[in-house]
């Protein structure tokens, strides 16, 4: 196609040129073009390279386009993996505020309840004496102690009495209750 435009035209169609003598600013001999359709070879080998720059780069594009699209697929993957899992965590978070509340609420109950049974042996010191430590308090204990052992000794002795007391006569205190008709 281009081949036959630039022949129509008689364009781009030269004698190959013979240099006679090497001039002396080159370094080597030079080929130039040695053939009358050189300008035409020369074209046809751009296009041929430009036509494989354009299939390489067009492949590129393809296998370019190919990974930018896997990326945001598994990105967006990552995305929604990474929104469910604060989802999870903000439930997980209030799960554990809640069993925090709830704790606290029952320490709180406790430290009270803690409070008052202090209270209360606080104020069982005065009625049951003070603690303190001395040769006389000791013998006050232990003569309080001995006081509660001879108490228990002395119901023990008089259940006893009155269980014999009344072995003999039969039942004491029981009556049968006879119901009247009106």
């Amino acid at each position: 196609m281009i081949e036959d435009y630039y022949k129509e035209q008689g364009a781009f169609l030269q004698e190959p040129v013979v240099v006679e003598a090497k001039p002396e600013t080159w370094e080597s001999d030079s080929t130039g073009l040695q053939s009358p359709t050189g300008v035409l070879d020369m074209m046809k080998t751009i296009s041929a390279d430009f036509a494989e720059m354009e299939a390489t780069t067009r492949s590129d594009e393809e296998t370019d386009q190919k990974t930018y699209d896997e990326m945001v697929t598994e990105e967006s993957v990552n995305k929604a993996e990474k929104e469910q899992l604060i989802v999870d965590k903000t439930r997980e978070k209030a799960k554990l505020n809640g069993k925090v509340k709830t704790w606290t609420d029952k320490l709180k109950h406790v430290v009270t309840e803690l409070e008052a049974v202090e209270q209360y042996l606080k104020d069982l010191v005065p009625a049951c004496g003070k603690a303190e430590e001395g040769e006389q308090n000791k013998q006050d204990y232990e003569d309080r102690k001995q006081a509660r052992a001879d108490e228990i000794e002395a119901l023990r002795k008089a259940q006893t009495i009155l269980e014999e007391a009344f072995k003999e006569k039969g039942l004491f205190l029981q009556k049968k209750a006879s119901i009247r008709k009106h």
